[in-house]
């Protein structure tokens, strides 16, 4: 699949979003100069999860305006994508951390 109706802006959404959950970890486990509020880390675990759902659906519809798939594929991919998310879990701050770091 290719894509390139929106010529892969959504590649920035996912940019702003790893650039977020790394400032929800290191708040978390109070890391450099990120000391958010417990009441803020929680909007930014939200808008970090609701931003990579978007990047689903954004993704597969570029797929169907492209022509790459039809509109009967747009549900069922979806649905896939969106069960293959990873959305923030606090349990895995010091992991995710790392693997940027790699």
């Amino acid at each position: 699949m290719s894509g390139g109706f929106w010529n892969y802006e959504d590649r920035s959404l996912i940019y702003l979003a790893d650039e977020l959950r790394r400032e929800i970890a290191k708040s978390r486990i109070k890391q450099g100069y990120a000391n958010y509020s417990d009441a803020f880390i929680k909007e930014m675990s939200c808008v970090y999860n609701s931003t990579r759902g978007l990047v689903a659906r954004l993704r597969r519809m570029d797929w169907v305006l492209s022509g790459d798939d039809g509109e009967s594929d747009y549900k069922p991919r979806l649905a896939k994508d969106m069960a293959e998310i990873e959305y923030d879990d606090p349990a895995k701050d010091i992991k995710w951390l790392e693997s940027l770091e790699n």
